[in-house]
């Protein structure tokens, strides 16, 4: 019997498969996510069925939940768009405030 290597694509005989989260690997082709280096069953940690190498695991965050690779950067792009959408509406209401002073001092 052989299989499909989840992460290659090809043909994986039964004496050289790696069965592993639900899926089958060439013992080469099982890699961690971020750094790519070749694991182990005994050397790899999976999150949400992908694996990683113990240098890799995602950390847990100071309020217990997991931080993926990748939030931070996520976390960040939110936070510089939302002060760009602060700074946008401001010089909106500043430009608002400037347009009915104009208003009114042509009135008067």
């Amino acid at each position: 019997m052989s299989y499909k290597c989840f992460a290659c694509g090809k043909t994986v005989y039964q004496t050289e498969v790696l069965k592993i989260l639900g899926r089958e690997y060439h013992k080469r082709c099982f890699r961690c996510k971020v750094c790519n280096c070749v694991l182990t069953m005994k050397s790899y940690k999976a999150l949400d069925g992908n694996p990683y190498c113990k240098a890799h695991y995602p950390n847990v965050s100071e309020h217990g939940a997991q931080m993926n690779y990748g939030q931070q950067e996520k976390k960040e792009e939110q936070q510089e768009y939302q002060e760009e959408q602060q700074e946008e509406y401001q010089e909106e209401q500043q430009q608002e405030y400037q347009e009915e002073q104009q208003q009114e001092e042509e009135y008067y």
